[in-house]
């Protein structure tokens, strides 16, 4: 079960399904000595892995890929946090009973999605709740349309066009990569 069943995402509102999370905390608090997979190898995780390492239901922890401040409290796993074939196939194989994933990468691609789709218990948004995070656009699209206060923007698919608006700004003028650009890097838009 996945966050998505319990926060589904729906027409932008999110609502949350009483039966479904007490159902996933039923199962997790029953859990003694779990095998957990932190995704992600940065300061979050890093702490995900802290607080996990002080759970008495908590046996033992994975970290993919994990860093040298988090091998001290978990086994790391060489595995890109994109990987999500690679970590599915680890979850099963180790008989991992819970994966939390950190980094906005990961829910990106869908990796909720997948694993929920193959029975795995997983806690993080479905790719469509993290594309309030992962779409620059999307979140202020949102914004603009609820009447959330933001500070101005514009979307760019031409780099030219982007170029041209910048240099016309007073600044500072804060850029922001739309979703995947960190995946993709050619489509990266790059300001000189």
């Amino acid at each position: 079960m996945g966050i998505n069943a319990l926060l589904p995402w729906k027409n932008s509102n999110v609502e949350i399904d009483k039966k479904a999370f007490d159902e996933f905390r039923l199962r997790m608090s029953a859990l003694n000595d779990a095998k957990v997979l932190v995704v992600g190898g940065g300061g979050r995780e890093h702490a995900i892995v802290d607080a996990l390492s002080r759970s008495s239901h908590v046996g033992k922890i994975y970290c993919a890929p994990g860093n040298a401040g988090i091998a001290a409290q978990a086994e790391c796993v060489p595995i890109k946090d994109t990987e999500i074939d690679k970590l599915l196939e680890f979850v099963k194989e180790n008989g991992i009973d819970l994966t939390v994933v950190g980094p906005e990468a990961s829910l990106s691609v869908g990796i909720v999605d997948v694993f929920t789709a193959a029975g795995q218990p997983i806690f993080g948004p479905t790719k469509a709740a993290a594309t309030i995070e992962s779409s620059k656009d999307f979140a202020k699209r949102l914004m603009e349309k609820y009447g959330v206060p933001t500070a101005a923007y514009k979307t760019f698919d031409n780099y030219d066009e982007a170029l041209e608006y910048v240099q016309r700004q007073m600044m500072p003028v804060v850029l922001k990569y739309d979703a995947f650009s960190f995946i993709h890097p050619e489509r990266q838009l790059k300001i000189h």
